[in-house]
């Protein structure tokens, strides 16, 4: 079989770029080790930003995907006196019910499935031409090292990046400086269970020292933004149940696993080749979510690819508009949040605490960490912070630091290069900017 793509990975990112080539008359094959049945089976209940569907022309949640309507959010300090409303909404979604919708809307545009463990990318001629993989039918092994080749190959494989951490070593580095899941991460960690809020509730604690955790009518979980052992991770979050006296139903499902932090893949593409989603870090890293970052990304890289599809030219230099949409917009916002997350998740509790209490961290800042609008104070309202955090100066030279050197960087993104030529003095540059921010 001739094929034009081929996806590796049966998440939301993978899913919807197949979707989306396949409605377009491509011969996609989509590629993962799990039955189509059980695609989407981890994801329970998942949270996506309210313009998810606005920006990817996506249809909004039908009948039993949708579960809630988050618009009430709350804050808390870390002894949880001091609650702090915030403007912020978030529709909570049936996300296995999503994905097997949008999966079968694929297959009636003839995408092809295969259920297989790729193993990585086959290399020809300076440009990504295939993949390798052992076929499995219900983890029954038939045939191990088939070759598997199409015009373009798309890691959608989530945080393993099974073809993307291997391309360096090919020849085919996408980065100087590239992002691993052994580099950048932390820790999340959820149950499934009912815990007695509103339906449109969601409450966050920042009592955990580099994290938080929270409550949602469907689950209650903990992310830590450091590298933390699973055991611990649990007990943290059987110490807010008892300290918050949170009531919890019978946990129906667990989920414990590492998430990426900072901003996405700068460098996405390269001949015959892009990354998306989580495999491109595409992760929103003060929720830990990455599914709405994610399905934007599938959507910019299937029109980008779609066009360079028909003009037959799928080189770095025709996919890299997928860098360039991307980044400028989705990507500044990221790298944006993650400045944000190191703000709210970098201090002590007795710091936290202070900063709640003297409005130091006000509600608009944590808005802004969700949502990754930029801030824009006037005079009036630095001096006022200022003076609020008088006592301790520390602190806010801290904040005011991050807090400038985020707009800084939101700057950066939004100045991605338009094509490779400029790319390596941008990356430069960049990484200069996270030292400062480090510092």
């Amino acid at each position: 079989m001739s094929l034009d793509v081929i996806i590796t990975g049966g998440g939301f990112s993978g899913v919807f770029c197949a979707k989306i080539l396949s409605a377009a008359g491509y011969k996609v094959l989509l590629i993962d080790r799990h039955p189509e049945t059980e695609l989407g089976s981890r994801f329970e209940s998942v949270m996506l930003d309210v313009d998810t569907f606005s920006k990817t022309a996506m249809e909004r949640p039908q009948g039993d995907e949708l579960l809630h309507l988050l618009d009430q959010f709350y804050a808390y300090s870390p002894s949880a006196r001091i609650k702090k409303p915030i403007d912020f909404s978030s529709i909570l979604v049936n996300g296995y019910a999503l994905l097997q919708r949008l999966f079968h809307e694929a297959l009636e545009n003839n995408l092809s499935y295969l259920q297989a463990e790729v193993k990585g990318p086959l290399v020809e001629n300076n440009r990504v031409s295939g993949v390798g993989a052992d076929r499995r039918v219900s983890g029954v092994e038939l045939k191990t090292g088939e070759q598997l080749k199409a015009r373009l190959i798309i890691d959608a494989s989530g945080m393993h990046q099974v073809l993307s951490s291997q391309l360096a070593a090919l020849g085919l580095p996408l980065s100087e400086h590239p992002l691993t899941l052994e580099s950048e991460y932390g820790i999340a960690y959820r149950r499934m269970c009912q815990s007695q809020t509103g339906d449109s509730e969601l409450h966050i604690y920042f009592s955990v020292e580099g994290g938080y955790v929270w409550r949602s009518p469907n689950d209650i979980g903990v992310g830590m933004m450091s590298r933390v052992e699973p055991e611990q991770v649990k007990m943290i979050l059987d110490q807010a149940i008892e300290q918050f006296g949170w009531e919890v139903g019978e946990i129906s499902q667990e989920a414990l696993g590492k998430i990426p932090l900072r901003y996405p893949l700068t460098n996405m593409v390269t001949n015959g080749f892009a990354t998306v989603g989580d495999a491109a870090f595409m992760v929103n890293s003060v929720r830990g979510g990455g599914i709405s970052a994610g399905l934007k990304g599938a959507k910019a890289l299937a029109e980008v690819a779609k066009v360079a599809l028909a003009e037959q030219d799928l080189s770095q230099e025709r996919l890299w508009e997928y860098n360039l949409n991307y980044q400028r917009d989705v990507g500044a916002q990221l790298a944006y949040q993650d400045v944000m997350r190191m703000i709210l998740m970098n201090e002590s509790v007795e710091n936290m605490e202070f900063a709640f209490e003297r409005d130091i961290i006000t509600a608009d800042d944590i808005r802004s960490a969700l949502g990754g609008k930029i801030l824009d104070f006037s005079t009036m309202q630095k001096l006022q912070k200022g003076l609020r955090g008088a006592s301790n100066p520390s602190l806010l030279l801290r904040f005011n630091h991050r807090l400038n050197w985020a707009g800084d960087l939101h700057k950066h993104f939004k100045s991605y290069p338009s094509e490779p030529a400029g790319y390596a003095a941008w990356e430069s540059h960049l990484h200069q900017i996270q030292e400062h921010i480090q510092q």
